[in-house]
């Protein structure tokens, strides 16, 4: 018989030993359900509106981007509403919209400082209309080497939990706004080119063309090909880095070259001299205007004819 209460007994202890922790582990303090989760985000991918980064850095300013009727936009310091390629923005709501727990690190306040998801951490904040559906914490980045992984530690906004993701997820969310924008001067590789047609304010102009066999000629003299393809090659898909925000065309451009692809579709890159400056600008990206001396990018567009020739090199 005491051998029997003795069991009752340690069964009834285990039972509400079992119930004490499933609380703990389940339920917060103020009585709110808590249990693993694996999809941290869902939105609607198609019905985001604005996205708000605040980053770890606290002396720099809050990102904004905004869906517009013909785009998207970042707001800058100086309030400009800068034109986003759609693929920048598509990045970052599919890293949200794909991201998935690995596990659940911490389950207490007092380990968010370890992970960076305090007030230390990067805020994204994701709005359909007036509604926000996504607010997160993103930490602490850790690599490990055996198995070779790279995860980054969440924490939604409202939640204690810390969860471990995959992803170096700095690299999308904590950047400089003008990393977001459209940097395209050129677009496409040199070989769709079949025409660059160059003309200077003072009246000079020269046409470099490629003819149905592939060889390139400047004003119809045949020039040397590995020179004019070494050219060619630094003027395609080229991209500034430089913004000049605060530049406004006073005056018709020192060059305008015309590219004309396989297509038959053109466009135009406008070169002005600012001082011992030369900003450019192109037709594919209106509004922005970059530095021509940032590495190299007036030089490698507006090259020296007479390398095309195998001189000078």
């Amino acid at each position: 018989m005491l051998n029997n209460v003795s069991n009752k007994t340690l069964g009834v202890i285990f039972l509400g030993l079992l119930i004490i922790f499933a609380s703990l582990y389940f339920f917060e303090g103020d009585g709110n359900e808590r249990s693993f989760k694996e999809d941290l985000v869902k939105i609607d991918s198609t019905s985001v509106s604005k996205i708000l980064v605040q980053p770890k850095d606290k002396t720099k300013p809050e990102l904004e981007f905004t869906k517009v009727e013909n785009g998207w936009k970042v707001k800058l310091v100086s309030g400009i509403l800068a034109p986003v390629p759609y693929n920048n923005i598509k990045g970052i709501i599919d890293q949200l919209a794909e991201m998935k727990s690995k596990r659940l690190a911490a389950r207490s306040k007092s380990r968010w400082n370890e992970y960076q998801v305090d007030s230390s951490g990067t805020r994204v904040q994701v709005f359909e209309g007036d509604n926000k559906t996504a607010d997160l914490i993103i930490g602490k980045f850790n690599f490990q080497q055996q198995p070779r992984s790279m995860t980054t530690f969440v924490r939604i906004a409202n939640d204690i939990d810390v969860y471990e993701v995959d992803g170096f997820l700095d690299a999308t969310f904590n950047r400089e706004a003008n990393t977001f924008r459209d940097n395209r001067i050129t677009k496409e590789g040199y070989t769709r080119w079949r025409k660059l047609e160059y003309n200077y304010s003072d009246g000079q102009t020269y046409t470099l063309s490629k003819s149905e066999e592939g060889r390139w000629f400047l004003d119809g003299a045949l020039t040397d090909s590995a020179s004019t393809v070494s050219a060619l090659q630094k003027a395609g898909n080229l991209k500034g880095t430089d913004f000049l925000d605060d530049f406004t065309p006073d005056k018709e451009p020192l060059v305008k070259l015309t590219v004309t692809n396989d297509l038959e579709d053109s466009y135009s890159v406008f070169a002005y001299q600012q001082d011992s400056t030369f900003v450019l600008n192109s037709s594919i990206n209106e509004t922005s205007y970059f530095d021509g001396s940032t590495n190299d990018i007036f030089s490698k567009l507006f090259f020296d004819r007479s390398k095309l020739f195998g001189e000078g090199d």
